[in-house]
């Protein structure tokens, strides 16, 4: 018996040990949804004129590795509709934010956004 729980602490310190240490250097990692919820005139006047802006005829069109969970989200807020979503492009000097709006009613608004520091690949 006490060689079980002898063994099963070793087990424990040992996954501990190596799973718990953190790296001295910070790991960079992309940022979501802080601008939820904001009204497409008020990021504009908040972030100014996007670098880029692509204009998707529904979330189907979404494709890709990063544009998926938004397509994602996008049903999940409004199951089975088929709005017109926006994608906006800010490129700032540590980062690029990306920003995606659907619209309703013929409102734009924010659903989705993340922010990719510089030096990440997306």
């Amino acid at each position: 018996m006490r060689c079980l729980i002898a063994l099963i602490s070793a087990m424990v310190l040992t996954s501990c040990v190596g799973g718990c240490q953190n790296g001295t250097k910070e790991m960079k990692r992309p940022i979501q949804s802080r601008l939820t919820g904001k009204f497409e005139s008020v990021l504009l006047k908040e972030q100014g004129k996007p670098n880029e802006t692509h204009l998707y005829d529904n979330r189907k069109k979404l494709v890709g590795e990063m544009r998926t969970p938004v397509a994602r989200e996008a049903e999940r807020l409004d199951p089975g509709a088929d709005h017109r979503i926006k994608e906006l492009v800010f490129v700032e000097e540590n980062s690029t934010r990306f920003v995606w709006l659907m619209e309703n009613d013929g409102v734009w608004r924010v659903f989705y956004d993340l922010d990719v520091p510089q030096g990440v690949h997306y």
